[in-house]
Parts: C-alpha cells; structure tokens; sequence
C-alpha cells in the first residue's frame, strides 16, 4: 500500500463534494465566451454555462447597479431626509457598533455634512444598549432634541423602541438588511430588502450597502452629484466584514470599493493600513476580513464604537493616526482576551456532554467579555462544525452570540424558541439574543428540539467544496494570475478550490520554528509541482517519498527572492483514490464474503434469466434521466474494482448533465438525500435497500453463490441487470499462491517475535509487497495468516478493526499439507 490510508494514524475527518466537469463542455465554453479552459471548468462548476452570464460576472460596472428606488419606502425615506437638510432639521444617525454599522453611518455622515446638513450621529455601547435599540437608547436620544433618526444597520426587529420615539414626534426612518419578524415596525420608511413586500432584485446588500442606496438616491433627490470613490471604499469594508455574498451587487460594490482601498484617499483608513502593515500591499477581501475589518471591531467589542466613525471622517491626519494607533491596541487585547475565552469554552465542551452531542451548541459563561463571544464562537464553529451560541452571564441576563454553519438557519431556530428569549436578531448565520438565566437551560432544550424537527444530521459533515480538478500542466503562472479576474472572494464567490490527482511525493518535510508546516514537492505525469500545507506538519511522519496523493488546494503565487512561481496551497490530503479504493474494496471484500459449504438453491442462469435486462449506457442513462425527474432513487451494485472505475466515470458525467448528488459506499448503504449510489461489495446479512426505488446489477462478481446471496436479500422486482454479469475475477488478487504464502511467513519470522500484534494489515501488506516484488493486499494477507492458524503453524486473532494478534509456538508440529485448510479450499473453489 502506498500512502497510509486505513490504519488510526490518519482520521480523514471531510468530505471532498467534487464536481466533475466534462473536458469537452469547458473547451465548448471557452470557446463561446472568450476565456481560458482553466476558466471555464470553474464557471462550468458553478453552474455558469452561457458566455452572456460570464460577461456579466466579469466585466460588470457600476453602471450595472439596480436604481435605488426599487426599495420599497425609498422615495418616503429620500423625501423625508431631503426636506430635514432644507429646513435645517436636527437629524440624528442611528448605527450600529459592528464594521458594517461603522461604515453605514460614517458614508450617511459624510454625505450629509457635505449637503451642509444639521447631523450628528450615535453608535450604543455593546454592554450597556446591546445591538439596536433599547429603552436606555430611546431616553439618549429624546434627549437630543433631535427632529429625525436614520438607523443604518439596525432597527428592523426594534419595534416598541421606535413606536415610542414615532408617538413623541421624532420621525424615524429604518435601513437595514437583517431578517424581519412578522411585525415590522411602524416607522416613517422601512428601507430594507429582506422585507416580505420589497420586490428589489438583489436580497444580499450589507447594511452599508442599504445605506449606500440611500446615499444615491439622496444625490438623485437633492439634484447634486457625489463622487462615488468617497464612498465605495466603506461599503466595500462593511460588506466584506459583514461576510455577506459577493454576487450581483455586492460583487460589484466590493470590486470597485476595494480598488478605491487600494489608491484611497482616505486618511482614517490609510493611516489604518499603515498599523496593519498593508499598506503599499495589493489588498484583497482576504485582507479586509482578517487583518483591517478586526482592527476595526475591536472599538465596537472592548472600547467605543463612535471613534471608527471618526476614524473613517475625519480631515485631520493627526487625528487619523492616534485613532488608528488605538485600534490596534485595542486589537491586540481583544486577541488576548479571545484566546482565554476560547480555552474556557473548549474545556467546558469536552466536560459536558450534553453541550457536546447537542446539534446546536448552547454554552452558558460567567461574565465572559461580551465584545469578544461572537468571535470565539466562530472559532467553536470551525472546530466542531456545528452551530454555537454563547451565553455571557451577568446580573442574572444572558446575552449571547450564535453563528452557524451552512444549511442552518439560525435566525429561524431562534423564532422557534422565542417564548424564553427577552431579545433576539440577526440572520441565517449570525444572531444575537438576551434571555433570562434562568431560562438558559429551557432554550438549550428547545433549539435543539427545532434541530431534531428541522435538520438533518448530514448537515454537520464536514465537506470540502472542490470546484473541478487541475491538471499538473494547468499548474501555472498564467493560470494564479488569471484567477484574479475571479476576484473579490468571498461567500457564494469563493476562492477556486481543485483537486490534485495522483500525486507522487517527491520530497516531503516539516518546515517552520516549530515544524508545524508541511512542505512538498509532488510530481504528476512528469511535471514538477511545489505545495505548502499549513498547519499540517505533523503529515511528515505519516507520508513518505513516493507515496501517490490526492490534494485539495488552491492555486498560489509564491514569491521568493524577487523570483514568482506558481504553487498547491494544501486543504486536505488523502491516499490517491484508487489506492483508497482498493484498501476499501479488499477490507469490505473481507467483510461480505462467507465461506459456509452450501449448495446454491437453483441453476444460476435460471435465476439471472427472470431479471430484466438494461443493454446500453444510453438506456441506463434515460432511466437515471427520468429516475432523477420523478426524484425516485436508484442504486447500482458492484463486485470489482474494475466495474467500480467504470461506473464511476459514467456517473460523473450523468451527474453534472442532469444535475444531481451520487454517493459510493461498501457493504451497506449509508443513509443521504443522493438521486444515485453506488454500492460495492453489498454485505448479504446487512443488506436493507428498500429506500431505492430500482437496484441495478452490473460487472465482474467474486462467484455465483455470493451474487445470488445478495440478490436474494432484495425485492425481486426492483432488480435489472446493466450490460452483462460476468464471473471472470482477478484470481491472483484474492486467491493466495503458495510462493506468496511463504513470502508472508518468512516476513512474520523475520522481522516479529514469538507473542505479536500486526496493528494494521494494510501496512503490513505494502511492506510484503515492497520487500519481495510481489502483489500482496489486506485481503490476501489477512486469509494467509488464518489459514496459517487453521494448519496450526501459529495462533492468531483479530485485533481492532484492522489488525490480528499472533503467537508463533515455539517448535514445528508436523508438516501440513495447504490443501487441509478449509478456507484455502474454500477460496479456490470459490
């Protein structure tokens, strides 16, 4: 065996959910839409088939950008505030305390104080008001004296509060983009997409985007023109930081917005970059969500969220630089803070288990800093793959953080739960919430009675999403640039990620201070590739030159002494799939097969001949054509490693023709919501396929009396035959030869002791195999050694999953012919 598949010292933890993609359509389409190949496998995996689509992904402009108007209350809000800035009205900007509320307010400022507007604004304080608004919040501002409030970023779900503001005369205008309740405020306007009666074309616009529309459609109202580069930059930064989708317009802001970073003129965010140590670096969205929007945050989490604001409008470069100064203190004590919080929360996991097996993760804390849980519970997120929420107790509130994973909503979970909830908001994959403390244990109770309604298991898998695999040729400088053009990255636009195949380690070692990172140098049909696993430096001692992987990476530039070069930044490694395939198939092979002597119950061909037959590939094609129309479900059956290939690459090319999942399992069937499977090596005593609607048999198959067992346990009628069955097998890969035999023994002599444990016959095997030129499995191997115990030449038994036990005696009994083990009988008649 090459690799280490199989055996405890690799835990393959995801799932790769690779899309196939057909040469011949991405020639088509490059073809069509004047782009590379390599370009067009991603569009393709992406469901992007027509030139027309692509044009428009990559060449759209903000000329492209819908009318602002399609909000529903656009025209109220725009006329509201325009008359305030003629009549001298006291207008008060209400924001939230997060990167997307910051930038809100600070481009509805800037806008504003240009058109010579009475405006000021107010971000809450976290701890003391919480996200929106609040009774303490509502007194501030009738203090003010003001005349109208513009929320930007909030306000949607603050409905009392505004109510009371609405019934002492102070107008108030709502822009948001959170999720609505079924009562919406009644407000002046309520400009926000996700409202049941707004019928704007793009849902995805961050709060800062809302409030950008707002901007435009002022400048349109007002009869004055705005340089949009002021303004671009910000929206850019709230989106990113907001981790909203970077499709339609939000793709068109952060394109643009980003540029303007890059050249900007703004001296609160130049003076930003300069403390992150950016600054005259190409920056990305990579570079937005983890290096500038935290700086950012960190105000809003462990200090006051108002000096961002004045960050990002002042005119003074003083000024401008003791504010950027700042942010990053306060980003490294935020740091320093996450990492306790973190351990605590980890440690209370692991020594509860109900928190632990919950679905969605509930985990109360004493006084835990309240600007820090949301990021630890991304972190706790990442590491479990489940949903989590944080509950920092004080005073006997709870108020808490959740974030969630895809497929999950968790906004919706928390309208489940809303009788023990005091507050709650957000969307699908980020909430807030206050609850009682006493009311913690009852809210764990019932989020997870949602999960156990509404979510399915599956969910919490972790998968990797491989867009299309890449040849060695395709490993090039002019494809890592070309990928830019695919650029802002972010959710719904992810960084293009490929698979490697069949990658031969031609160097392999530890690297960095502590050897926690894993350098390769991979060879693929004579090219020569390097690759960079972070994180993953423990892999040294796992694999070893020429073991053949299959890698899941992106595609990088590496810089090195002024000299580029395009290189595999490493996800996830796994032993190359047909080394997989193998290992499974001969471990299951093991598993499924029986060796009792009986006689099978009828003439083979009697019984195969009462099985309707499926001729061509093209009338198997229609049946999985109409099977996935009608959503029924059809699973085909196996019993080589040769038929496997076949099918497989069939399938993939039906799978992305009609746009359906398959999956693959040995012995039994695992439960998923895929149109198609793939069973090889079915178990006849654990057989149960009354979920499939048609069973389909095809390929070489071990014998007769094992076909006719497995076909035995399924219902007749649902049964075809694809092609032809055959029975010419492999002999030599499962049948063990005499000169293999002794090769096995003289391997255990010399290299165990008389008492031993073979922990993983896998390894055992490719050792064999290595040493004396010879094809040994975990299969052939595993029916030496018993038949080796049968004749008495030893003791053994099996241990673990993977491994036997054996005892050598310590004298010879007398000589037994091979042909006395019932199981070497077996095997051959078989």
């Amino acid at each position: 065996m090459q690799g280490r598949f199989w055996g405890d010292r690799v835990e393959i933890k995801k799932i790769w959910d690779t899309r196939y993609v057909p040469f011949e359509k991405a020639e088509k389409l490059a073809c069509e839409a004047g782009i590379s190949i390599f370009l067009a496998k991603i569009f393709l995996s992406r469901r992007m088939d027509c030139a027309e689509k692509i044009d428009k992904f990559l060449n759209s402009t903000l000329e492209d950008l819908n009318d602002p108007f399609l909000l529903k209350d656009m025209d109220v809000a725009a006329e509201r505030i325009s008359k305030a800035v003629r009549k001298r009205e006291k207008i008060l900007i209400y924001g939230d305390y997060d990167v997307d509320g910051v930038t809100s307010t600070s481009i509805l400022y800037k806008f504003l104080k240009s058109q010579n507007a009475l405006v000021d604004y107010y971000i809450p304080n976290r701890f003391e008001e919480g996200y929106g608004f609040s009774q303490n919040s509502v007194e501030k501002v009738l203090d003010m004296g003001v005349d109208l409030v513009v929320t930007v970023d909030c306000g949607t779900t603050s409905i009392e509060e505004t109510r009371e503001l609405m019934e002492k005369g102070i107008d108030v205008i709502v822009t948001d983009h959170h999720e609505c309740k079924e009562k919406l405020p009644q407000v002046k306007a309520l400009v926000n997409p996700q409202r049941p009666d707004c019928l704007y074309p793009d849902k995805n616009l961050s709060g800062v985007g809302v409030a950008f529309k707002l901007v435009k459609a002022l400048s349109l109202k007002m009869n004055v023109e705005i340089k949009q580069s002021e303004y671009l930059s910000l929206v850019a930064l709230g989106t990113v930081a907001d981790v909203m989708s970077l499709t339609g317009e939000n793709r068109i802001l952060v394109k643009y917005g980003i540029e303007e970073i890059n050249n900007t003129s703004n001296l609160g965010l130049k003076s930003l970059k300069e403390e992150a140590g950016v600054s005259g670096k190409k920056i990305t969205s990579t570079h937005i969500g983890y290096i500038i929007a935290p700086r950012l945050n960190a105000a809003g989490r462990i200090g006051d969220a108002a000096m961002v604001v004045k960050l990002l409008t002042t005119e003074e470069e003083g000024e401008a630089k003791e504010i950027a100064l700042k942010l990053n203190e306060l980003n490294k004590e935020r740091q320093k803070i996450e990492t306790e919080i973190f351990e605590e929360v980890i440690n209370k996991i692991e020594a509860e288990c109900d928190i632990k097996k919950s679905s969605i993760m509930v985990v109360p804390g004493r006084d835990w800093h309240q600007g820090v849980i949301g990021i630890v519970t991304s972190k706790v997120v990442e590491k479990y793959n489940k949903p989590c929420i944080l509950i920092t107790v004080s005073d006997g509130t709870g108020r808490g953080s959740g974030r969630s994973i895809e497929g999950i909503n968790l906004f919706n979970a928390l309208t489940f739960c809303q009788e023990v909830l005091e507050k709650y908001g957000g969307h699908e994959m980020a909430v807030g919430l206050t609850l009682k403390e006493e009311k913690i244990d009852d809210f764990r109770r019932l989020i997870n009675e949602y999960a156990n309604l509404f979510i399915d298991e599956s969910k919490f898998t972790q998968k990797i999403k491989i867009d299309t695999s890449i040849e060695a040729q395709e490993i090039t400088l002019e494809n890592a640039h070309q990928l830019s053009l695919l650029e802002p990255f972010g959710v719904d636009n992810p960084e293009p990620v490929f698979k490697f195949e069949n990658a031969k380690i031609a160097e392999i070692n530890a690297v960095g201070s502590d050897n926690s990172h894993l350098k390769l140098k991979i060879e693929n049909n004579g090219v020569r590739v390097n690759a960079i696993a972070f994180k993953m430096g423990h892999l040294a001692k796992v694999y070893k030159k020429s073991d053949v992987l299959d890698i899941v990476c992106t595609l990088d530039i590496n810089s090195w002494n002024g000299v580029k070069s395009a290189q595999l930044k490493v996800i996830d490694i796994k032993p190359a799939f047909e080394i997989m395939l193998s290992n499974k198939f001969f471990f299951t092979l093991d598993r499924s097969l029986s060796f009792e002597e009986d006689a099978l119950e009828e003439n083979f061909e009697n019984y195969i001949n009462k099985i309707p037959l499926i001729k061509k590939e093209k009338d198997l094609k229609e049946y999985i054509y109409n099977y996935n129309l009608q959503k029924k479900r059809a699973v085909i059956i196996l019993n080589s490693i040769d038929s496997v290939k076949e099918i497989i690459d069939f399938v993939k090319s039906c799978a992305f023709e009609f746009n359906f999942k398959y999956s693959m399992s040995f012995s039994e069937v695992k439960i998923n919501d895929s149109t198609l499977h793939i069973l090889v090596n079915p178990d006849p005593s654990r057989l149960d396929l009354s979920k499939f609607d048609k069973v389909i048999v095809h390929g070489q198959w071990f014998c007769e009396k094992y076909l006719i067992k497995v076909l035995n346990s399924i219902d007749l009628s649902k049964i075809y035959i694809y092609n032809k069955i055959n029975f010419n097998f492999n002999k030599d890969s499962i049948v063990p030869n005499r000169q293999e035999m002794v090769f096995v023994y003289k391997h255990i002599k010399a290299n165990y002791g008389n008492s031993f444990v073979i922990d993983n016959l896998f390894a055992f095997s490719d050792s064999v195999s290595k040493k004396y030129g010879i094809n040994m499995n975990y299969f052939k191997a595993k029916k030496i050694i018993q038949i080796f115990s049968e004749l008495s030449f030893l003791k053994s038994e099996l241990y673990g999953k993977y491994g036997m036990t054996i005892n050598m005696p310590d004298t010879h009994k007398q000589k037994r012919n091979i042909e006395d083990s019932f199981l070497y009988r077996s095997l051959n008649a078989l």
